[in-house]
């Protein structure tokens, strides 16, 4: 059994996983959503003629919103294991089709071939996943794979071949999820989404 186990590490460390990810994708979308408004390219710096000036705000939400997404994998992946809606899971899928967005909006500003190939690439990465752990039922993208105290929910057949399922495999131990496994899964991570993506777009909104 991980030495992170039980609800005194799986809540906080899906609250924070998911505080995380929101917070710095929501940096992440909103700074490419401007470079994309700019013409899809921007610089800052170095000894040459800038064409387009990056706004500030752009060199810190990207870079910082990069690591931050990746500090809350490791999060997740420690701390949060499988109990409530896994974050690994979306986090994967709302990046990338999250990004395509600001790709698409290049199209109407020129980027035809850039925008098309890159924000379908981008969506099809993000989408991809679903195929895998949808076998498991609909279930295992709300709940995750285990209650707050590590127990196995019973779970389709393709359950045991999924991308991003944790939880220890041990026989004999799955149950149905109850009310409150429901409950308690879906308000810690809606409410840390939410929290997150809150901050995300004050912080990107203060003058740099």
């Amino acid at each position: 059994m991980s030495r992170f186990a039980g609800p005194g590490w799986r809540i906080p460390g899906a609250i924070i996983a998911w505080l995380l990810f929101s917070f710095n994708f929501t940096l992440m979308y909103l700074g490419s959503g401007v470079v994309a408004g700019i013409g899809g390219s921007c610089a800052s710096g170095g000894p040459f003629v800038i064409e387009t000036e990056c706004p500030a705000i752009v060199l810190y939400a990207l870079p910082f919103g990069f690591f931050g997404v990746f500090a809350a994998c490791v999060v997740a992946y420690v701390f949060q294991g499988g109990f409530a809606a896994p974050m690994l899971f979306w986090g994967w899928s709302i990046l990338f089709v999250g990004l395509s967005i600001p790709f698409f909006m290049m199209i109407p500003l020129g980027g035809v071939v850039v925008g098309v190939i890159c924000g379908t690439l981008f969506v099809a990465m993000g989408l991809a996943p679903l195929a895998f752990e949808l076998r498991a039922g609909l279930g295992r993208l709300v709940l995750g794979k285990s209650n707050v105290h590590d127990v196995l929910f019973t779970a389709g057949s393709g359950a045991q071949r999924t991308l991003f399922g944790f939880g220890h495999e041990a026989p004999g131990s799955a149950l149905v999820p109850t009310p409150g496994d429901w409950v308690l899964s879906i308000v810690v991570s809606l409410a840390s989404i939410t929290a997150g993506a809150a901050v995300g777009m004050r912080v990107f909104s203060v003058p740099v």
